[in-house]
Parts: C-alpha cells; structure tokens; sequence
C-alpha cells in the first residue's frame, strides 16, 4: 500500500494483493501533507497545486525547533523518525509521520509498546508533543 499528494488530492493505493485493506497510518501521513499544503497557502508560501514552503511559515518553524530540541533533550529516539534517514533528512516528511503518530494516538493505538501511548509520545518527543497540542489541536 502507498499513498500520495498533490493537485489538491489524496490518493491511497492498494497493490492486488492487499485488496480491502486500509492503512490509517498512511493515510494520515497523507492528510499531514495535506495539512502542510493548506498552512503554506494560508501564510503564502505555497507554490501552485504542487509546491509547498511549508517550512518557512510559523507552524514549520515551530515544528523544526521542536525537532531540534527533541533530539538534543529527550531520552530517546522517536520510534523510526528519528532513526531513519528518509524521515531524518527531511522536515516535511518528519512532520507528517510526526503527525500521524500522534494522531494514532487519538486512536488509542500503542506504537511505543512498554509505556501508555500518550506517556510514551510525551516522553520520546516532548518539545514535538508541545508542538502537536499548541498546532495540531485547534479547533475552528
């Protein structure tokens, strides 16, 4: 399974042989890009349908900070983001997977299996946690 985004649309694509399976995970990956697309336009720093400086507005500058802190000051690394280089070397994909972790945990699913979920984000990423509740949990 794999997902995309661009030109305003989310696209999540299942290989045969994983017919009728869903994968929030990717999902909300996609729909964090989604996010970071909407916020780039918000503050004028989108490209067109595909483009994104996502990074140079206030949320993703936040976001880096907080990154940054986090590997300076937590006790450890972040499950796979922190530890993998696709998500290491990359601000925009670290925030999604960032995001859609912490949306599981809306979900009640357990990616940091000896700790509570919540206890466990809180621990491993807790400048990215603060950043999560002050961005990600506004409501209109």
């Amino acid at each position: 399974m794999s997902g995309s985004y661009g030109y305003h649309i989310l696209s999540i694509i299942n290989i045969p042989e994983e017919r009728n399976r869903f994968s929030y995970g990717i999902t909300a990956h996609e729909l964090a890009h989604a996010r970071q697309h909407a916020v780039s336009i918000i503050h004028g720093t989108a490209c067109g349908v595909l483009g994104t400086d996502w990074g140079g507005t206030p949320e993703g500058e936040a976001y880096r900070v907080a990154w940054e802190k986090d590997l300076e000051e937590a006790p450890g690394k972040l499950y796979i983001l922190d530890e993998n280089e696709y998500y290491e070397s990359n601000l925009s994909e670290n925030n999604a997977e960032f995001c859609s972790y912490y949306w599981f945990l809306g979900a009640g699913l357990n990616l940091f299996h000896d700790k509570d979920p919540v206890q466990g984000m809180q621990e491993r990423a807790p400048n990215r946690f603060k950043w999560a509740q002050e961005y990600l949990d506004v409501h209109p």
